[in-house]
């Protein structure tokens, strides 16, 4: 059901939004991933983590990866349909935001001390 105010250019620019901002949410999230996965295999972050604590350093470690690939895997969907499609509602646009708080507050949890 639409709002009486609602109209195709707020789909679009909803659309317009998600596809530009889809490249640098993939992008941050990949660099920091990776950043955090590389310091941790170097070992110039060797502070014990949550995740290692209860699970094990490989079952977090693939835990904290593959959180990281949907969450890349999920906004990039989401870039490729409002690019296709032209229009996201507030739906999609509500998904995305979730994800990025689940995404945070996730990998937060993965890494953080067990203090």
């Amino acid at each position: 059901m639409t709002s009486p105010t609602h109209t195709v250019g707020d789909d679009l620019s909803r659309a317009e939004v998600l596809h530009w901002q889809g490249t640098f949410r993939m992008g941050i999230a990949a660099a920091i991933a990776g950043g955090a996965l590389l310091l941790r295999t170097l070992g110039v972050v060797s502070a014990d983590w949550y995740a290692a604590y209860r699970m094990g350093t490989q079952v977090a470690a693939f835990l904290f990866a593959m959180l990281t690939a949907l969450y890349i895997a999920l906004t990039g969907y989401i870039q490729h349909r409002a690019k296709r499609e032209r229009k996201a509602s507030r739906f999609v646009v509500r998904t995305q935001l979730a994800a990025d708080t689940l995404v945070v507050h996730g990998c937060a949890l993965l890494l953080t001390p067990p203090d």
